[in-house]
């Protein structure tokens, strides 16, 4: 039997706030998605040092980068927008780690939503 494909798949971060412990989700149609298209989701926890994301990447056939709230636009040097809801900044870190590693990897990626930006 053909081993199946790893993909990871990104993962949301809400940090803690009054009366909530910090924790990081993602939404089933994501990784339902790639079960069906007979692919194993590894998720990948919102980890910001290059050193802990290296040795989950190489591991992985692929990556799959789920969407979200927005990029933080001060950090693209744009003026904030009251319609703008900013993903943690853990989560932004993370996914721009991300973002570069795999671009340098030359893995195949598929962007949705905020993971395409």
């Amino acid at each position: 039997m053909k081993n199946r494909p790893l993909i990871g798949v990104n993962t949301d971060f809400r940090a803690p706030a009054k009366g909530r412990t910090p924790h990081s989700f993602i939404h089933s149609g994501y990784y339902e998605c790639l079960l069906s298209a007979n692919a194993l989701p590894i998720f990948i926890p919102p980890l910001i040092r290059e050193s802990d994301l290296v040795p989950i990447l190489d591991r992985l056939d692929g990556v799959m980068l789920t969407g979200g709230d927005d990029l933080d636009p001060r950090k693209m040097g744009l003026s904030p927008h009251p319609a703008v809801t900013v993903v943690s900044e853990r989560r932004e870190l993370s996914d721009r780690l991300i973002c570069k590693l795999v671009q340098q990897r030359r893995m195949p990626t598929l962007g949705i939503g905020l993971g395409m930006q």
